[in-house]
């Protein structure tokens, strides 16, 4: 045996050069098979969102991570509002018809501003943007009392977006959390759109489109409504990044959209390395393009800046990179 691989060893060689070559090119074959096997769908143009780039030191401590093979894309309309649905809404939040002030602005149209004592009201009519505002500097909040439930006070808000018309149409308002703020004497409700379970956001995750204080003294003190779309339909299955694309992909898709604390401009912090350790699928709504709800992964973990550790978001858009314009 041993004169027989002395005397053949050259063939013996070829033999297994000739094998590993077979491995590779049937591989390599494999992987081609498997991109051509994509679905033939429109390609899908991102918003060009504000912030940062991803640095290339990133690291991954995932634990669980379960990412869905496929992802929806919806077209909506944008919520608005005319002009006499803007003041009925201002007259049922206690502020005269008439608003203070109206502006315009190229890309959203008019905006409306209510001003009575210590309130504020500001509407954009479209897409829908709500910002009412109770300033307790003026008029001190109440600590006589007790504040509502998480739940109690869900109901109330819920039953006030009701009232005025302003339920998302299509989407069902979950909550997202609450805090006790301001000593004790005020309730924070973070309530978000969901469609088929997956959260609805806009360009900062760290906020929920419909964001409430209510106050022991059974207040309203802020409310705050971001969820200016409707009729979520006609939804378009597109192939899910594994999370092997997404790593491959997110130095060149991703972008860094809050870091630091929620209270803290993004541009302070440079940062140098960032370790991921948790990722949600999410649905994104852009005013400036209002009529699409876009598939995207949230990144979430601690990047190393100037000013230290901080936690940071990635927004990445989720589907396969083949049907993202501008990509390949």
């Amino acid at each position: 045996m041993l004169n027989f691989f002395k005397n053949h060893w050259l063939l013996i060689m070829l033999a297994v050069i000739a094998t590993l070559l077979a491995i590779v090119w049937v591989q390599g074959k494999s992987n081609k098979t498997a991109k051509q096997s994509l679905p033939n769908l429109p390609s899908i143009a991102y918003p060009n969102l504000t912030g940062q780039k991803v640095p290339p030191a990133i690291t991954f401590n995932l634990t669980g991570t379960d990412l869905p093979t496929q992802v929806s894309l919806y077209q909506i309309s944008p919520k608005s509002l005319n002009s006499v649905e803007a003041k009925a809404l201002a007259k049922n939040f206690g502020f005269p018809e008439n608003p203070s002030n109206i502006s315009t602005d190229s890309v959203f149209g008019d905006y409306y501003l209510w001003l009575s004592g210590p309130q504020s009201l500001f509407v954009r009519l479209s897409p829908l943007d709500i910002n009412f505002v109770h300033d307790t500097s003026s008029s001190p909040i109440s600590s006589q009392g007790e504040l509502p439930s998480e739940q109690v006070a869900s109901n109330f808000i819920q039953n006030l977006i009701s009232t005025n018309d302003l339920t998302p149409t299509g989407a069902t308002l979950v909550i997202n959390g609450s805090r006790k703020m301001f000593e004790n004497n005020i309730l924070e409700l973070k309530l978000d759109p969901t469609i088929t379970k997956t959260r609805v956001v806009d360009n900062n995750p760290t906020t929920s489109l419909v964001t409430s204080y209510l106050g022991k003294d059974g207040k309203v003190y802020s409310f705050l409504y971001k969820a200016g779309f409707a009729n979520p339909q006609n939804p378009t299955n597109y192939p899910a990044k594994t999370l092997e694309e997404v790593k491959e992909s997110l130095l060149k898709e991703g972008k860094i959209v809050t870091i630091g604390q929620p209270t803290t401009e993004p541009a302070l912090y440079v940062p140098t390395s960032v370790n991921i350790i948790r990722i949600d699928s999410a649905l994104l709504f852009y005013p400036p393009q209002p009529n699409t709800l876009y598939p995207i992964y949230i990144l979430t973990g601690t990047a190393k800046t100037n000013e230290g550790d901080q936690p940071v978001y990635i927004y990445t858009p989720a589907v396969n990179s083949k049907y993202i314009q501008g990509s390949s």
